[in-house]
């Protein structure tokens, strides 16, 4: 749990023991917000000279004979770093001053928890000392968190909360709503975006259905995000091929977008989604358009004339191989195509094979590829030979990056 404070104060006070410039974070572990104190409460106090102390709460018996507070002291800190006790292990902290200007101090902290976080009561107290002329001694202002003239630091019931989100829920969010695509996320790591098309792939000039679907949900809250999502498919200098709008399904922010006769040049397309009230956030996919291959139906078509004149001349036999040796020059192509597809998504992370998103990233390209790829071969669009050549190639690549990956986590 990291955080961090700054503290505007013209009247510096370091020296006073009794007096210190502070700020203490009060926790209550064991979220009873009870009306007394006890050792389920802690507090943490980060002192304007540099140093840090570590307090656990009184029984409250004890608070009524003992008048020097709510709390015992149990340790102070070491450099920059302080033992704690369960549920949190230490707190390492670094506090600056600018004591020459008179101006504010500062500081940033990290404190390591040893079990799972949850719900705790919270509580925080900036103590700001200062020499009053009137008593002739240093003198104190408090300022309290929550409800500043009502939460007191011994009655954790006037105390807020602070809540963790269930971190295994979270990722679990993002597998539910982005499943084997590249999410986007808000600046606040809170929402998530990503899209799908029905195809990759498709042919120049021939008009397709083309269907692109997505999420943009909260990922804390596991619900869907309520927004009105622009799509838009550019070509490679930037201009707009299509441009469409749909809002989401409050209920899980799905999306869906239908663009029924998509007919583009040859070239590599860029389709994206953008919500409205998120105007920095896209996700986009590549949309590849190749060179069309005419089926057997459309050679029989151009050559039917002459089909007419010698088609008693040729007989079944040789429509039979025509058709057969179009057959398999439509799977070559379509295997090259796949080929140079896949060796494209090694070529393109290849170079940042170092960064752990990079590879996430090229393995998640090729284990679509790879069941695209099954899909072509028991379509027949491809052949079995064909097949395991791309597989094979594929799975190296995939053998390649997941290496690099575990390389990563060692």
């Amino acid at each position: 749990m990291s955080g961090a404070f700054n503290i505007s104060d013209h009247t510096p006070i370091l020296d006073d023991p009794e007096s210190f410039d502070q700020i203490a974070f009060y926790f209550d572990g064991s979220h009873t917000g009870s009306n007394t104190t006890g050792p389920n409460l802690q507090q943490i106090v980060f002192n304007r000279n540099g140093t840090a102390e570590y307090y656990k709460g009184k029984n409250a018996s004890n608070v009524a004979d003992n008048s020097s507070g709510y709390y015992d002291l149990k340790t102070t800190s070491d450099g920059n770093t302080m033992d704690l006790e369960n549920p949190f292990s230490k707190v390492d902290f670094n506090v600056t001053s600018n004591i020459d200007k008179n101006s504010s101090w500062q500081g940033e902290f990290r404190i390591f928890l040893e079990n799972e976080p949850r719900t705790y009561g919270f509580a925080l107290q900036q103590i700001d000392s200062y020499f009053n002329p009137t008593i002739g001694s240093n003198d104190n202002y408090y300022t309290n968190f929550p409800f500043n003239l009502t939460s007191q630091t011994q009655i954790p019931y006037t105390w807020g909360d602070l809540r963790f989100f269930d971190i295994k829920k979270y990722n679990a969010n993002i597998k539910k709503f982005c499943p084997n695509v590249i999410p986007s996320f808000t600046s606040n790591n809170i929402g998530v975006l990503c899209i799908t098309l029905n195809d990759y792939e498709i042919e120049e000039n021939i008009p397709k259905k083309l269907t692109i679907s997505g999420n943009f949900s909260d990922l804390f809250n596991g619900t869907g995000i309520t927004d009105l999502i622009q799509m838009q498919i550019k070509n490679s200098e930037g201009g707009k091929e299509e441009n469409l709008s749909s809002r989401t399904d409050p209920i899980d922010g799905s999306f869906f977008f239908s663009v029924p006769d998509v007919s583009l040049e040859r070239g590599v397309y860029k389709v994206s989604v953008n919500p409205d009230s998120f105007k920095e956030l896209y996700s986009t996919t590549d949309l590849t358009v190749h060179e069309n291959v005419m089926t057997f139906d459309e050679t029989i078509n151009r050559i039917n004339i002459f089909l007419g004149i010698i088609g008693a001349l040729i007989g079944f036999r040789e429509v039979y191989e025509l058709k057969k040796g179009r057959d398999e020059k439509k799977q070559r192509h379509n295997a090259a195509i796949q080929m140079n597809s896949i060796n494209q998504i090694y070529h393109r992370f290849e170079p940042d094979r170092h960064k752990l998103e990079k590879q996430q990233e090229a393995l998640i390209l090729l284990k679509q590829k790879r069941d695209q790829i099954l899909q072509m071969y028991e379509k027949k669009e491809i052949s079995a030979g064909h097949y395991e050549t791309l597989d094979s190639k594929n799975s190296e690549y995939i053998k390649e990056f997941s290496s690099k990956k575990d390389e990563k986590k060692e």
